[in-house]
């Protein structure tokens, strides 16, 4: 897509011939008097007031030299590195790899080193340029980098102490946290102040708070405190992180009298800058991403920027109507939104402090901006009740509804873009980009006047004018709890704590009695079903025995009288055949003596004859079996109903033995409970007192610590002291070595004049002495 360059009645703009979408470049090229002659040299000339200033610019100097020989590469239509030379705004910007011009300092400017080849890739590629040409662009730079004639020399401005050199929207490979700093409140007060201002880091679970003299600071995760940072000049009504997480900004002071705005290391806990000498509070305050500026307005309706590294005034923008009640730099910190008492919100090139966008909508005091993480588009939240979004290509309203029926307090942008807000109905809510409400929490006590967003945490902190601060879970709105803007002091808490572990130890007594007597009582119980249990199970096996004993005799009574039934048939069988066979002998040896001579006949006599011998030992037998088997019979039924009977006392002792268990483990359940109910209260309490026991020695322990800054503040302070009088007497030592070698070289010069004097008379007694007589 061929870009080329259009120009709007705010500036001008980058498009392409197949696109309708406008995108600013990263700051709007506004038309100025510098550009003219540059485009009129050529031609005319520069007029003769002009050649004579002395002053090195980049529109008379130095721009003709970046266009002619880095334009091809470095212009509007290649911007390789995304850097363009081609305009003051734009090369100023800088491109990808960063600011590529150091404001009074050449050798730390890293353009200056390509040119010179000094660094990689030597720029342009195809030789160095004139030795002439380096010299103009050293001067200029030297010189402090102006624009035109008509502006002022600026320092560089990247403070070493606070440079960043991380993308702010990128988490940073080391995420600062704070180390252990006091937890000593600088002053308490007899009500909770205002809540007027809470910031959360964009990579840690911390949360600032603003209160009198002092920013405290809370773990958003267990809701601890983890530090104050004393405010001495005065209330504080802004804190902000920077997008880094890596720098604390707090900015008030004290109504009608002075304002300042103050930077804290996050990582070692220490002041590091101080900017501002304003005549009344800080009202609104925002630090730029890379660490550089820090914007303050107030009452006095000026937005200033400020270097943080020297404290230098940069900039002064005059254009507000009232008083300044809100302001903030983009992510990327190339623009500054400011919004005002009267409703006016204004954005700004931040570098340069020039006129970017008028946004106009809002009837009332713009009391909050935010900017989305990706910079293009910025939220304002207003006592008008609206909550407005705008985008950064022409100031178009994007979005806009009434988000409070009071008016809007303060807004933020989470990391996904959603937007929480809170106001004057007490209400924290929760609404996407098209103003669809998701979640709206439990109404505070009173009207509510900030609020931040966790991202690490996922959770919405907000504060009232009560100063109560609350915290939620954003899924489901449930309160986590509180934090206070009016900590006691560590005396008070270890007072407290030692007046909670007094009142927890007072209980562990009488619960250990407690604890010991309901135990001791269900252990004789619990011994007793031990014993019941060991009877049972010795009658279940009693029992068990004799039942198998009962089927066992009864199962051989059986066998028995199967054996009896046969035996008696086989006995009824031969009773019956037997008087057959009888009289058949008798007939048949009837028979016989009658015909003695047939001795077939006399063999058959013999043959039955012997049957009913045989049959006759078949029965006598049968009888003895039956006889036998029927004492046996007799024997086993006697000993069945000796089994019968020690079942029944099996059974019965059985019954009993479970019955004993049955109300042993009745009667031990209710004691069981009590003894469990009385251990856990028991160690409940224990542990109370023990987290008791724990806040006392956390809480001596902060006192010791404070005591330890103190003492090595007060060290610091004397070795300060040591050092100044050293240095003093230095100085005056070095004053006298001064005179004295004054005194000497005077000294020296009489002693000289008199030697060239004696000389001379030595010499006229010579020349005397020479004269003729």
């Amino acid at each position: 897509m061929n870009l080329h360059l259009d120009k709007t009645a705010t500036g001008f703009y980058w498009s392409g011939q197949n696109s309708t979408e406008r995108r600013p470049n990263r700051i709007s090229i506004v038309l100025t008097f510098g550009f003219l002659l540059l485009v009129l040299a050529p031609i005319g000339g520069l007029p003769s007031a002009v050649a004579q200033d002395a002053k090195t610019t980049f529109d008379d100097n130095v721009k003709s030299i970046l266009r002619q020989r880095c334009a091809s590469c470095h212009g509007p239509d290649s911007k390789k590195g995304d850097l363009d030379i081609t305009n003051f705004t734009n090369l100023m910007q800088g491109g990808s790899s960063g600011s590529v011009i150091e404001p009074g300092d050449s050798d730390g400017s890293y353009l200056f080193n390509l040119v010179t080849h000094e660094d990689e890739p030597v720029m342009p590629p195809g030789g160095k340029i004139p030795d002439a040409e380096i010299a103009m662009i050293k001067k200029w730079i030297d010189g402090g980098a102006l624009e035109n004639k008509g502006s002022k020399a600026v320092m560089s401005r990247k403070p070493a102490a606070v440079a960043m050199g991380e993308n702010p929207m990128v988490r940073p490979e080391v995420v600062s946290s704070f180390p252990r700093i006091s937890l000593q409140p600088v002053q308490q007060t007899a009500r909770a102040p205002v809540a007027a201002s809470i910031a959360t880091s964009p990579w840690a679970p911390i949360v600032a708070v603003a209160g009198k003299n002092q920013v405290i600071l809370y773990d958003t995760k267990t809701l601890e405190i983890i530090g104050l940072l004393p405010f001495p000049e005065g209330s504080v009504n802004v804190v902000r992180f920077s997008r880094s997480g890596s720098v604390l900004l707090a900015a008030g002071g004290r109504a009608g009298s002075s304002g300042v705005a103050v930077l804290w290391d996050v990582a070692t806990g220490q002041r590091i800058s101080k900017v501002g000498d304003e005549l009344d509070a800080v009202l609104a305050a925002d630090i730029s991403p890379d660490h550089s500026m820090v914007a303050v307005g107030g009452s006095d309706k000026l937005v200033k920027i400020y270097s943080t590294s020297t404290g230098e005034q940069l900039h002064v923008i005059a254009k507000h109507t009232d008083w300044i009640t809100s302001l903030a730099f983009s992510t990327d910190g190339v623009l500054l939104a400011t919004g005002d008492r009267n409703g006016g919100l204004h954005v700004w090139e931040s570098m340069t402090a020039r006129a970017y966008l008028t946004l106009k909508g809002h009837s009332a005091t713009v009391a909050s901006i935010a900017w989305r993480g990706d910079s293009n588009v910025v939220a304002s939240a207003s006592k008008d009740k609206s909550i407005r979004l705008w985008e950064l290509n022409n100031g178009r309203q994007i979005k806009t509804w009434d988000a409070d029926a009071g008016g809007v307090s303060s807004i933020a942008f989470t990391r996904d873009a959603r937007i929480v807000s809170t106001g004057a109905d007490k209400v924290t809510r929760i609404f996407a980009q098209d103003g669809k409400q998701q979640l709206a929490f439990p109404a505070m006590n009173d009207v509510a006047t900030a609020v931040a967003w966790c991202d690490e945490t996922t959770r919405a902190i907000a504060g009232d004018f009560n100063g109560e601060i609350r915290v939620w879970k954003s899924d489901d709105g449930t309160q986590l709890g509180t934090l206070s803007a009016n900590p006691p002091t560590l005396e008070n808490r270890l007072t407290a704590a030692k007046a909670a572990y007094a009142e927890r130890s007072t209980l562990l007594p009488p619960l250990t009695a407690k604890a010991k007597s309901t135990n001791d009582a269900a252990q004789v119980i619990h011994v007793q079903l031990a014993a019941a249990t060991v009877l049972k199970t010795q009658a279940q096996t009693a029992f068990t025995d004799v039942q198998n004993a009962l089927a066992e005799t009864n199962e051989k009574a059986s066998q028995l009288q199967t054996q009896i039934a046969a035996t008696s048939s086989t006995l009824t069988e031969l009773q019956e055949v037997k008087p057959l066979l009888d009289q058949s002998l008798a007939s048949m040896s009837a028979a016989s003596e009658k015909l003695p001579a047939d001795e077939a006949l006399t063999t058959q006599v013999a043959q039955l004859n012997q049957r009913v011998v045989a049959m006759d030992a078949r029965i006598a037998e049968s009888t003895t079996t039956m006889a036998t088997l029927q004492a046996s019979l007799t024997e086993l039924t006697s000993q069945v109903k000796a089994t019968d009977q020690r079942v029944k006392a099996a059974t019965d002792n059985l019954k009993m033995a479970s019955d004993k268990v049955t109300a042993l483990t009745e009667q031990l359940a209710p004691l069981s409970q009590a003894r469990d109910a009385a251990s856990s209260e028991l160690q409940t309490a224990t542990e109370r007192a023990e987290q008791a026991q724990q806040q006392v020695t956390r809480w001596q322990g902060e006192i010791e610590f404070v005591a330890l800054l103190n003492a090595l503040a007060k060290r610091l302070q004397e070795a300060e002291q040591v050092v100044q009088q050293k240095q003093k007497s230095l100085d005056e030592v070095n004053e006298a070595l001064k005179a004295a070698q004054a005194n000497s070289a005077a000294a020296q010069a009489t002693v000289d004049q008199a030697r060239h004097s004696v000389e001379a008379i030595q010499a006229e007694i010579e020349s005397a002495r020479q004269i003729p007589d």
